[in-house]
Order: C-alpha cells, then sequence, then structure tokens
C-alpha cells in the first residue's frame, strides 16, 4: 500500500517492525511473485488442454474462463468509482475521464498510461490479461523438448534481461506502461519455464532445504541489502521449491485460512485502494497526524483495524460479486460440447 492521495503513508514510513520494516517496504515484489506463479500455475491447469489435446473448443474456453475470473471484480470497482467520481462523492488527485472508465472495464488502461485504471491497483489486471493473450503461443515455444540445463540457462537469461530493461525504463512516466508489460510477460514466461522444469526432475527430494536455504538467503537481501538485481532473480526458484515443499511449510499452505485467504486474495487486491479512499474521506489524514515513534501502538492499531476491514469487505465482494460473475460468464459464454 502506497501514498494514497496523501492519506495512507507506506508502512515502512509510520511502522516499526524492527529489521523486518525495510522487508515491508519492498512489498511490491509480490506483484513479481505473483505473475511468475501464474505462469506455472496456467501451464499446471492449461498445459495438456492447449497442446496435447488442443482444440479450437479448449484455447476458446481457456479465455472465456480467464475473462471470467477478472473481469466480474474488476469492473465492478470501475464502475463504482466512476460513478462516485461523476457524482462528486470521490475526487482524485489523477485526471480521470470517460477514456479512463472505458479503458478500465477492457483491460486496455496500461494503453493510456501507468495510473489510467480508475481502481489504481487495476494497472496489473490490464497486465495479467495481456501476459494471458499470450500464454498459448508461450506453449507453441515450449511444446518442444527443451533440456533441464537449457530451461535453468533461460530462466537465469530471462531475469537478467528483465534487470536490463528495468534500468532502460526506470520510473518514466512516459515509458512506464511498456515497462509493465515486458515485466509481467517476462515473469509470465519464466512460471511456464518453471513448470517445465519440474516435470523433468524430481524436486520434492530436496525442496525443503532448497526452499528455506534460498528463503533465508531472500530475506537477507531484502533487509541489509534492497537491490533487485540480487532479489528478482530468487523469485522464480522460490517459487519452484515452494511447490514442493512438504510437512510443516506444506501443512501451513494448506491450512484452511490460507487457503481462504488465497481464494478472497483477488478481491483484497482491488477493494483496498476504494477502501483507503473511503477512509481518507471519513478520517481525513488521520496517519499522518500520529508521531512514528510515540504513537507506535495507535498506528498499528488503526492499520490492523484497515486490514481486517478490507479482509471482510473483499470475503463479501467475492461471495456476492466475484464468484457470482465467474460463473455467470463461464456458464453463458463457454462451450461445453
Amino acid at each position: 500500500m502506497g501514498i494514497l492521495n496523501g492519506y495512507l503513508p507506506t508502512f515502512s514510513e509510520k511502522t516499526d517492525f524492527g529489521l523486518f520494516t525495510l522487508m515491508i517496504g519492498y512489498g511490491h515484489y509480490a506483484v513479481d511473485f505473483f505473475f511468475v506463479l501464474s505462469g506455472f500455475i496456467m501451464c499446471y491447469a492449461y498445459k495438456d488442454k492447449l497442446t496435447t489435446h488442443y482444440s479450437h473448443k479448449n484455447l476458446y474456453n481457456f479465455y472465456v474462463a480467464r475473462f471470467a475470473r477478472l473481469w466480474p471484480i474488476t469492473s465492478f470497482f470501475s464502475v463504482l468509482l466512476f460513478l462516485l467520481l461523476m457524482t462528486g462523492l470521490w475526487t482524485s488527485e489523477r485526471d480521470i475521464g470517460t477514456a479512463n472508465f472505458i479503458a478500465s472495464i477492457t483491460f486496455f488502461d496500461l494503453a493510456l498510461g501507468p495510473d489510467a485504471a480508475i481502481n489504481e491497483p487495476a494497472w496489473s489486471i490490464s497486465a495479467e490479461f495481456f501476459a494471458y493473450l499470450l500464454f498459448p503461443f508461450f506453449l507453441i515455444a515450449l511444446k518442444k523438448d527443451i533440456k533441464l540445463p537449457y530451461l535453468v540457462i533461460s530462466i537465469l537469461g530471462l531475469s537478467g534481461l528483465h534487470i536490463y530493461i528495468e534500468s532502460l525504463y526506470g520510473s518514466d512516466p512516459q515509458t512506464y506502461s511498456s515497462y509493465m508489460l515486458f515485466r509481467v510477460s517476462i515473469e509470465f514466461l519464466c512460471g511456464c519455464l518453471l513448470y517445465s522444469i519440474s516435470q523433468k526432475t524430481d524436486i520434492s527430494k530436496y525442496a525443503n532445504p532448497a526452499f528455506l536455504s534460498l528463503l533465508a538467503v531472500f530475506l537477507f537481501f531484502i533487509i541489509f541489502f534492497p537491490l533487485n538485481f540480487l532479489i528478482l532473480p530468487l523469485i522464480p526458484w522460490l517459487i519452484l521449491f515452494l511447490a514442493f515443499t512438504r510437512k510443516s511449510v506444506d501443512k501451513f499452505m494448506s491450512a484452511g485460512f490460507m487457503v481462504y485467504l488465497g481464494k478472497i486474495s483477488f478481491s483484497i487486491y482491488l477493494v483496498h485502494y476504494p477502501f483507503i479512499e473511503l477512509m481518507e474521506a471519513l478520517c481525513g489524514d488521520y496517519l499522518g497526524t500520529l508521531d512514528r515513534t510515540e504513537d507506535q501502538f495507535l498506528i498499528r492499531l488503526h492499520l490492523a483495524g484497515m486490514l481486517g476491514a478490507v479482509t471482510g469487505l473483499a470475503a463479501l465482494c467475492y461471495h456476492l460479486i466475484e464468484l457470482p460473475g465467474r460463473f455467470f460468464i463461464k456458464k453463458r459464454l463457454s462451450i461445453t460440447t
């Protein structure tokens, strides 16, 4: 969560979690983690359907399923915020108009710029949809029997390309949209390559020690040396070994509350920005008035309350909007015969 209309400073600016304060400040790496994981999961779920058992029906149903997954909750908040904007109940520091609304409900907001989405975090939904469009073409490239060493080299090369592209684009607002599409595509492809690796060797034999070792290195770099060129190349390998961990790690990840949080995570992601805007309207710059040194208890209490409220609202949105919308679209548009 970053600064939104001045209301909510980043966790690292207002909270003190000792060594982990800096790690929390670099939470944006969760986006990179997600896109690599997404490529891995898409291969797990659809590779056979779109390669060995390919048909036009399977390809069509894949795109319907991805559209049904993204569109209901994304469009709901785009419509909600646009109506609030048009009626004057919500104001934004960004220049938002009808073009932003149309782009936001058609996944084309990145074409207008990095901050064009009405629901600001939805920029990544546009990038995600772009990755889904490319996915069948990635699978065509992966149909060949690529040897394990070349898969590893490919991931390392893509990680290097990721860092190089980032150094070229940086945070220049004129080029940032193009960078985000490159970033997402590279990470998604890395996830696909990871899946191919998992099919060529028994990862489970050494997954636990490898994952814990890499996690320790990852946390060390984030806490003490937050440098992209050290952190980003570790993310694919963390995901690969995490997918095959056993015992305590596996039990924790498969616990009921973790599974449920995973189900509603998409709604959480899209709920948090409108909720913060609501809190700004109700509370003003409340957090800005609190002192980092003297008011840690109030700061943590306030943030904990916001996290709880966002999670509760996301659960409602998941059951009332996201899930019904997904089923409705798939029922109406999927080919079943």
